[in-house]
């Protein structure tokens, strides 16, 4: 391929971000996901597993990638506020 994996990097991050989370969803699609590098990390996984403590790890979905967060405007004093006077 003759594309500067920099180049690339750069388009995408000045691409909108339903764009982006387009190409993170394609990427996701194509490329496996790696498996834990650290095999005393693997073999304490296994170990959890097996005691039950853990299940078996699933590899993550498109779903579960962060996307952005839209504000929701409420009326009416802050939920802090209300949560310290429930408190007393």
């Amino acid at each position: 391929m003759g594309v500067d994996i920099e180049t690339l990097i750069r388009e995408v991050q000045a691409l909108p971000p339903d764009d982006q989370r387009r190409v993170r969803e394609a990427l996701d699609q194509t490329a496996p996901v790696p498996a834990l590098s650290d095999p005393a990390e693997e073999a304490f996984e296994r170990e959890l597993v097996e005691a039950g403590v853990l299940r078996k790890r699933q590899p993550p979905d498109s779903s579960s990638v962060a996307r952005p967060r839209q504000l929701v405007h409420v009326q009416g004093k802050p939920l802090s506020e209300t949560i310290i006077e429930d408190r007393r």
